[in-house]
């Protein structure tokens, strides 16, 4: 058996006309919306509707709702959410168009989701027994998206719908004090009517099986509704700070996106880069070698030099020694015996330099001896007789 469904919000990103993240709410109402015209009602319903039966499973109709349905503008994210309660149960569904990814949470008391389900959308056959379809079935009492769309109306809101919410005092000139009068009346009612209903007791009506209350007594019911008020004021912002972080997720992506299209962009670059440096330390390296091979290189030039001037001399000795072609068999003994010869006339002409100079040094010796004679016997030169005491001393 179905149970009271009431829609919260709806946050549809990439989806018609809403090509950021666009949050709708809803307000408990679950049928019934009124919206100014030219505002996408029409493009809102068909959002939730898919959000919570999902988009065509065929591929020829799922292709032909993604090509109508995704924003002009092309977006990365295409996708819906819609929050909702079940009697007291908080629930959330977001589902992605592209992917036809579907999940499901369940908001627990302390206001953070529990994933109950998460599936991607399937044939008709073949989700028979899908564990989504009969989530639907506990929350709707359905499971067909025709059945469920025909209960939506939607109409158009117009200035004389709100005709009743001009000014008083225009009213009263307009249409009288009745008008006056009629609006205090029921003004008057509704104060009754809620003190009758807060103080049961007092006024002695018991409803339900809860029995009689006295609202006045205790005020527990205006502390109730004051806490109601705060947490929904808190669940408000709970959901905005939802959305805002999902807006921040979508951005956060766009970025990573980016950041990885610079990556792709700048590999080249960096490429390049690493290989420039890696040129340099191979240039680094081979500096020395570089050095080596140019050295090598001018001795090469040299040792080249050398080899021409030898086959210049070889040449010319070629030349100057053509004569020697009819030279005798043994001209090489015998230019070693001249060799020899060479060699012992070098000796021989040393050891008469040698002996010259000891001849001369023997002479010059004689003449010291000579002169030194002479000066020791200058005297006996005027004695002749000496010779014959001599020849007697000789003959002794």
């Amino acid at each position: 058996m179905a149970r009271r469904v009431r829609f919260i919000q709806l946050t549809l990103t990439g989806f018609g006309r809403y090509d950021r993240p666009t949050r709708f709410s809803l307000g408990g109402s679950s049928c019934t919306y009124t919206a100014a015209n030219e505002l996408g009602k029409s493009t809102f319903l068909t959002g939730l509707l898919a959000t919570l039966f999902g988009p065509p499973v065929v591929r020829s109709k799922l292709r032909d709702f993604q090509k109508r349905y995704r924003s002009w503008t092309k977006p990365d994210a295409f996708w819906g959410e819609l929050d909702f309660t079940v009697a007291d149960e908080s629930w959330r569904v977001r589902r992605d168009f592209d992917q036809l990814d579907v999940q499901v949470w369940r908001v627990l008391g302390t206001g953070l989701p529990e994933l109950r389900y998460r599936g991607r959308a399937r044939a008709r056959r073949a989700a028979e027994a899908d564990g989504y379809l009969r989530h639907l079935d506990d929350w709707l009492g359905m499971s067909d998206r025709s059945v469920y769309e025909a209960m939506f109306t939607l109409s158009q809101r117009s200035r004389l719908a709100e005709a009743w919410q001009i000014d008083p005092h225009v009213s009263a000139r307009v249409y009288g004090q009745a008008v006056e009068r009629l609006g205090g009346s029921l003004q008057a009612m509704y104060e009754r009517f809620r003190s009758i209903t807060r103080a049961t007791r007092e006024h002695g009506v018991v409803v339900g099986t809860h029995g009689a209350r006295g609202g006045r007594g205790d005020g527990r019911l205006e502390q109730l509704a004051a806490r109601a008020s705060e947490l929904e004021l808190e669940l408000t912002k709970g959901r905005e700070w939802s959305g805002e972080l999902e807006s921040h997720r979508v951005r956060l992506a766009e970025l990573e996106r980016h950041v990885e299209q610079l990556r792709a962009e700048a590999a080249p670059a960096s490429s390049a880069l690493d290989n420039w440096r890696a040129w340099e330390e191979l240039e680094a390296r081979l500096r020395p070698a570089v050095a080596s091979y140019e050295r090598l290189r001018t001795l090469n030039d040299r040792c080249q030099e050398a080899a021409r001037s030898l086959a210049d001399i070889r040449t010319r000795l070629a030349g100057e020694l053509s004569s020697f072609a009819a030279a005798p068999h043994d001209l090489a003994d015998r230019l070693e015996y001249h060799t020899l010869l060479g060699q012992a006339l070098t000796d021989a002409r040393t050891q008469h330099t040698e002996a010259t100079c000891r001849r001369q040094e023997a002479s010059e010796s004689l003449g010291r001896l000579r002169a030194r004679l002479a000066a020791d016997f200058a005297e006996l030169r005027g004695r002749p007789e000496l010779a014959d005491q001599l020849a007697d001393l000789r003959w002794l």
